[in-house]
């Protein structure tokens, strides 16, 4: 009897020493506080669980703005250089490099090295902790399946082929990755390479419609045998929309594809920057998450394999791309497309 007592007190005892650490744990996310301001290029439908899953593991709240389609990337960075002498964004999100460096070149940008940087391939990134690139997209054709010979468009020469003419498409290099794939090719071709290629799409009445979801559904719909386009616009509409289109990856057998990253960066002053780095760490560790969405991102961490189904950078001959020059250059090609296009 006098056993059974002492067993029974030693529960009782357990029991009020639970209740009592439990009602002292919070109830709501993990331990953490405060909050983190993100201005966000990525698609908002995928970052939005990101930043919910942050929000639960660390109890720091995300404040995240996002850019539309319409003035994709350049809305931010046109308000980061605005706000420069009275910060308000603690880390930056951009969807390509090129404004990136551009930032990073008017003094935006503060030097982080992040323990998980030194897994991104070199050219990926900036030697002086500036920014980091991760979870990559790709340039590529979209092309109509169902359309007969729609898949031997296979190089950007082809768009100037005469047996394609009126047929083909490509977003209006405004903002986003369609400004930062002309640029690029201005950097490699030089002026009037770039501009005898520009003035062919004209003549040979390639399309140019308002954003790269535009080109997606166009192509994937039959509206256009084929298009220019971002790996997530094609892959979207292929696997999580059943519509008849497919992607291949130009010039495999010349330049190569152009492959562009998402970069994070600490803004310079930032409010929060101890916030800003664990949420870059945080996502620099979720590139996988990124690759596995519905967004399809192209692992650049070497510790990161391409899910099953997906791409991976070995699977794709990419350009080497100067992307400092890239910057230097956005200017000039900026003002000749603005050109050409306006006639």
């Amino acid at each position: 009897m006098r056993n059974t007592v002492i067993v029974l007190s030693l529960l009782a005892a357990a029991v009020v020493a639970w209740w009592f650490v439990s009602s002292r744990r919070p109830s709501g996310p993990a331990e953490g506080g405060g909050e983190v301001v993100v201005y966000v290029a990525h698609d908002k439908d995928y970052a939005v669980p990101l930043f919910q899953q942050f929000e639960r593991e660390t109890g720091i709240r995300v404040n995240a703005r996002y850019d539309t389609e319409a003035d994709k990337t350049i809305g931010h960075v046109q308000r980061l250089l605005a706000e420069r002498d009275n910060p308000r964004c603690d880390l930056h999100w951009n969807n390509e490099p090129m404004h990136t460096i551009r930032l990073a070149g008017e003094g935006i940008y503060a030097p982080y090295h992040s323990p998980l940087a030194g897994k991104i391939p070199p050219v990926f990134r900036d030697p002086n902790g500036l920014w980091t690139g991760f979870a990559a997209r790709a340039r590529v054709i979209v092309y109509h399946t169902a359309t007969p010979g729609a898949d031997r468009i296979r190089s950007l020469a082809d768009f100037l082929k005469p047996e394609y003419k009126g047929k083909l498409c490509i977003a209006r290099p405004r903002a986003g990755s369609t400004q930062t794939h002309m640029a690029v090719l201005y950097s490699l071709w030089g002026r009037e390479k770039f501009l005898a290629w520009l003035r062919g799409l004209i003549a040979n009445d390639v399309k140019f419609l308002e954003s790269n979801s535009k080109v997606a559904d166009s192509v994937a719909n039959g509206v256009f045998m084929a298009g220019l386009t971002d790996t997530d616009d094609v892959i979207s509409r292929k696997e999580n929309r059943g519509l008849a289109c497919d992607l291949i990856f130009p010039d495999a057998d010349g330049m190569g594809t152009l492959v562009f990253p998402n970069t994070l960066a600490i803004v310079k002053g930032a409010p929060h920057p101890e916030n800003a780095k664990k949420l870059y760490d945080w996502l620099l560790a979720r590139e996988l998450e990124l690759c596995m969405s519905p967004s399809a991102q192209i692992p650049l961490s070497e510790d990161v394999s391409a899910p099953t189904g997906r791409f991976s950078i070995s699977d794709i001959k990419h350009m080497q791309v100067d992307w400092a020059k890239v910057a230097a250059v956005r200017d000039e090609c900026v003002k000749l497309l603005s050109e050409e296009l306006s006639k």
